[in-house]
């Protein structure tokens, strides 16, 4: 995954926080769920906004931990392709 350049790669991280749009057909945003759970990632945070302007349009916020960063990696690229839209916000050590 290629960072922007004022993205700092943090070593041993194991948090991300992301941001997704789903299409509004039934079971989207469970098969994005499904892909996270395959890869035995923890959804620690899931937060539905409504897309201005779009009708019964969401985007979703998550905060996932994983083990690696191939872990993310993998993740990524199974939810990219089922998504409208998909960013991430920041890799990172998760807190104690």
């Amino acid at each position: 995954m290629e960072l922007p350049e004022t993205a700092k790669e943090i070593e041993d991280a194991d948090k991300a926080s992301i941001n997704f749009h789903t299409d509004n057909s039934k079971g989207s945003l469970a098969k994005v769920l499904t892909k996270i759970a395959e890869n035995n990632i923890n959804l620690s945070k899931l937060q539905s906004f409504p897309i201005p302007g779009s009708d019964w349009k969401y985007s979703f916020h998550a905060d996932l931990e994983f083990t690696g960063i191939n872990q993310f990696n993998d993740v990524i690229k199974d939810i990219k392709p089922i998504t409208e839209a998909l960013k991430v916000y920041g890799i990172y050590k998760k807190g104690k």
